[in-house]
């Protein structure tokens, strides 16, 4: 029986195990490193501070692109370990803690999530989605309900037709991520 409980711990153990060394070895293609840059021009444009490129929001970002076109095949910001409902205050911090969860990142996240539907995501596709939308919008420029935020940190992934970027008040300890080789 003892022997039962250390193979049943083991196992509990190796998603986190994978999930660490999937993050050590985390990288931005240069399409992400694109709209990266993309973001930061059209804050420039607005006279708003560039965002520090985040590893930790990156892969987060990426994460969750890969859940949303692989598992969850539609446009949210719940993940398949949290119902986030938009509708539902309660529900909202499961979407803001996941760079907590999957990461060493200190600070909550706030997402803005793409799909395009027949093509694969692009940076510029990503970007005139936001930019059409007040909402998203807001976020990236830091306007209305998002005023007094100040982003230290942003994360970017694409995969398939999803991209997200992830928005942090805090300072990311693992730095910049590198670019895919």
């Amino acid at each position: 029986m003892k022997n039962f409980q250390y193979i049943f711990i083991i196992l509990l153990l190796i998603p986190f195990s994978l999930q660490a060394q999937d993050f050590k070895k985390h990288c931005i293609s240069g399409e992400e490193e694109k709209l990266y840059n993309l973001i930061n021009d059209y804050r420039k444009e607005q006279n708003l501070p560039e965002i520090k490129l985040s590893k930790s929001l990156s892969y987060v970002a990426k994460a969750h692109c890969i859940q949303l076109a692989d598992s969850i095949q539609e446009l949210t910001h719940a993940w398949l370990q949290c119902d986030y409902r938009t509708y539902d205050a309660s529900t909202y911090a499961c979407m803001w803690e996941k760079p907590m969860e999957l990461t060493n990142y200190t600070g909550y996240g706030y997402e803005n999530a793409f799909v395009v539907y027949g093509d694969n995501a692009t940076a510029e596709k990503a970007l005139a989605g936001w930019k059409s939308s007040k909402f998203h919008n807001d976020v990236i420029l830091n306007k209305n309900m998002w005023k007094d935020l100040n982003w230290k940190a942003i994360g970017i992934g694409i995969y398939k037709n999803f991209a997200t970027v992830w928005f942090g008040e805090e300072k990311d300890i693992e730095g910049n991520p590198v670019l895919c080789n």
